[in-house]
């Protein structure tokens, strides 16, 4: 039996499920959380993660595996949930994978998916889910990618849809619970996640330089 742990902060929530698979490969949840949080989220995340252990009666022990929103979203956020994910796993000695929140967005529908989210400034997140795996990316409506009437899902998804002549869609799961899905799903182990922040951070370095420092 192994047991699946993952959560996101790359949005303005904490969100974590703990999934169990038996040796014939049937998946269930034990437990999930999702809790909307603008602020404080890397002071909540280890306690929610340890009360949702506590829940299914495990332990940090008994988690096999680690999956973890890895963005694109806030660039506070991705740190936030991609730092404790890979300290987690070097500690417990576990694989851990980075997920795409806009992959999770389009999991469980076939075919060519669409997942978009607010980028603000006008613009999305975008990410085009299909067999071959594509990097999400930055775009705005009046600069979209060539598509052939995609599944569209998220921010301005029935926007997209009617621009490529395509059809709207919802999340077939919580964005922790696909993520842990997916998770699982991927065939390489690796013990360490890789952010995707697609853009730099807002913060701008300041345009004064600093004082001169006499001797």
């Amino acid at each position: 039996m192994s047991l699946t742990l993952a959560f996101d902060t790359s949005q303005a929530h904490v969100c974590a499920s703990l999934l169990t698979t038996d040796q014939v490969g049937q998946t269930t949840s034990l437990a999930a959380h999702f809790e909307p949080m603008a602020k404080g989220q890397a002071e909540a995340l280890l306690p929610i993660l340890e009360s949702l252990l506590q829940q299914a009666g495990c332990a940090w022990g008994d988690v096999t595996r680690l999956g973890v929103g890895a963005g694109p979203g806030n660039f506070t956020g991705i740190r936030i949930a991609v730092s404790a994910a890979n300290g987690l796993a070097q500690g417990l000695g576990i694989p851990v994978h980075g997920v795409s929140v806009l992959e999770a967005m389009a999991f469980g529908h076939p075919g060519l998916r669409l997942a978009s989210l607010d980028a603000r400034q006008d613009r999305l997140y975008l990410q085009v889910v299909a067999q071959n795996e594509e990097p999400p990316f930055l775009a705005n409506l009046s600069d979209l990618p060539e598509l052939a009437a995609p599944l569209c899902i998220g921010h301005e998804a029935h926007t997209l849809a009617a621009h490529y002549q395509g059809r709207v869609a919802s999340p077939t799961a919580s964005i922790s619970e696909a993520i842990a899905r997916l998770s699982m799903s991927k065939p390489e182990s690796t013990s360490f996640a890789t952010p995707l922040y697609v853009r730099p951070a807002d913060a701008a370095p300041p345009k004064e330089p600093p004082p001169s420092i006499r001797p």
